[in-house]
Formats: structure tokens, sequence, C-alpha cells
């Protein structure tokens, strides 16, 4: 019964790993200035671009994922930058991703803000608000077949109503994490004629900005992340994700984890208690007593002897008499 008891436990402590996200194989980038990690991000991406073939004028698609081995770019990455948009200056962080080396001029970047005036955000929250792919057709001929460009650099279209998908779905408190474990596809350049719209799959998703967490140990040397000592471009880091928020889509699946688990915990648990009782009754007085002489059984057993004995000794005097 115990060791039956243990292989669930077992079961129930991997399905909840499992139903978590808490895969390791999934890619962790992050980024520090002075020593002080701001940026956090972990994802499986795919990215899907549109573009056009030589001596063809309809658009084709093409999609790619963004790779383990893709660095941090210590130039284009930044945790505090006020960015200047049209009109607009935008309080922002960046976390600017190259893709390796055997794919030149391929990157990524996303941008973070906690600028509540401008966005429908509340106060101490962060939100992803734009993402820019640099695109470099001419090192992937194979995916992107007679290219009419060779280079091509796809932003996200800026809104600062309600109609961001981006800043409307990824943002948190600042000092949380946002968690999405499912795939979400979010449109980065809508679907028009002559323009060449981009698209955004994220699954296993966590990420968290404006962050002030130390890198530093206390003796004031960099701590140090698989024998490596994290240097302001981070590919991985020692600090750990804050406190998530779990995005609307995966609330339920994640909120029904512990109660699942709980429920079957007290199941076992009421099981074992009422077999133990039902055990303890089947005994006889004079076994409990031997099981456990400190017992309350024990005075009913000695009771019982006294009372035969007085019995006896009655039976006998008026035997005499």
């Amino acid at each position: 019964m115990i060791l039956q008891l243990f292989s669930i436990l077992i079961y129930i402590f991997t399905l909840f790993q499992i139903l978590n996200g808490s895969g390791s194989s999934v890619p962790v980038w992050s980024f520090a200035e002075n020593n002080i990690e701001c940026i956090k991000l972990r994802a499986s991406a795919t990215i899907t671009l549109a573009y056009f073939q030589e001596g063809n004028a309809k658009k084709h698609y093409a999609s790619i994922p963004l790779l383990p081995k893709s660095a941090v770019n210590e130039n284009n990455s930044s945790c505090q930058i006020l960015r200047k948009v049209d009109s607009f200056n935008i309080i922002s962080q960046v976390l600017s991703l190259n893709f390796p080396s055997i794919y030149p001029g391929w990157g990524i970047t996303f941008y973070f803000t906690n600028d509540s005036t401008l966005f429908n955000i509340s106060e101490n929250n962060f939100g992803l608000y734009q993402i820019q792919i640099n695109a470099n057709f001419s090192s992937m001929p194979k995916v992107f077949n007679n290219s009419v460009l060779k280079t091509h650099v796809y932003m996200s279209h800026l809104k600062f109503d309600d109609n961001n998908d981006l800043i409307n779905s990824i943002y948190a408190q600042t000092d949380h994490s946002y968690f999405c474990p499912s795939s979400q596809i979010y449109k980065l350049i809508g679907s028009q004629e002559d323009i060449l719209e981009a698209s955004i799959t994220l699954k296993n998703f966590r990420v968290q900005a404006f962050t002030n967490i130390s890198i530093i140990n206390n003796d004031g040397h960099l701590k140090i992340s698989n024998n490596y000592e994290i240097k302001n471009i981070l590919s991985s880091s020692v600090s750990k994700f804050l406190t998530r928020e779990t995005c609307p889509s995966d609330q339920t699946e994640a909120d029904l984890v512990p109660v699942i688990a709980g429920s079957i915990l007290v199941g076992l648990i009421l099981i074992n208690l009422i077999f133990y009782l039902v055990y303890r009754c089947r005994l006889t007085n004079e076994v409990l007593m031997i099981v456990n002489s400190n017992s309350h059984f024990t005075d009913k057993v000695y009771d019982k002897k006294m009372s035969d004995f007085n019995s006896f000794d009655h039976a006998s005097t008026s035997n005499l008499d």
C-alpha cells in the first residue's frame, strides 16, 4: 500500500511539472546592465513571413523557428532607453537576439515598456508592445526560394489603443513574470495587398521585464552559470523567474492541477484511514494489548480480568458458606 501511494505521488508531481510547462529544453535568454538583470525570456517561437518570388506577383509564405543557439545582441539590447517612435518617446527595455552565425543578417528584437500613460496597462506593469524581425533571405535560399528582396525588416504595427494585440495579451506586474505554455499566434503585420505580413507563434512562453535582479554574489564576483561568467549579454542565467501570471487561455488548466492533486491526496488518506479503522475494529482487546501495551485497551483488559477474578472469588465464598 505504501509503495503504491509513493508511486501515485511521483506520478502527480510529474504531471504537475508537465502541465506547468517546466521543460528544460526551451531556450532562455536574459540581459543585464551593470550586473543587474532586467529582462529574462523563455520561448519556443516560430516566425511566419511573407515574401515575393522573382517573376511571380503572388505572395509566398515561409516559417522558420527561433533557433535555441541564437545569442543576445549586446549593442541593440538595453535595460533603459527612451525610444522615439513617430512623435512619441517610449520608455523601453529591449532584448535583441541574433540568429547563429551560419544565418547572418537574421535577428529578432522584443520591445517592452512600463509606460501606463501611452499604453493601456496598469501602473507597476510591463508589456510587450512591439517586435522587429530582421530578415536576410539570401542566407536561407532553400527556405525563401528566389526572393525578390535580399533583406527586409518586418516591424509590427505600433498601436496605442485597445487594438494592440501584443501589449493587450502579453503583460504582467513588474514583480511577476508573464507565463503562457499553450501555443499563441500574434499577427505582427496584417494582411494587405502591398505589404509583406508577418506573424509569430509563441509556445512555452515566459518573460519578465523591468526587474532589478542582481547577478553578483556577496563577495562581489559575478555569479557562475554553466561554468561561464555572466556578462552584459546572457544566453542563460542563474536567476530564477519571478512568480508567474498565467495567460487567460491556460488559467483553467493551471488552476485545476493543484485541485486535482489535492483531491487525490485527500482521497488516498481517507482510504488508508478507513482500512486502518476496519483493521483495528477486527482485532480483539488481547491482541491490541500485545501490539501496544500502553494503549487504553490495557485498562479494559485489566478491568475484565479483575471482574472475572471478583466473580470467581464471590462464587468460591458462596460455596464455602
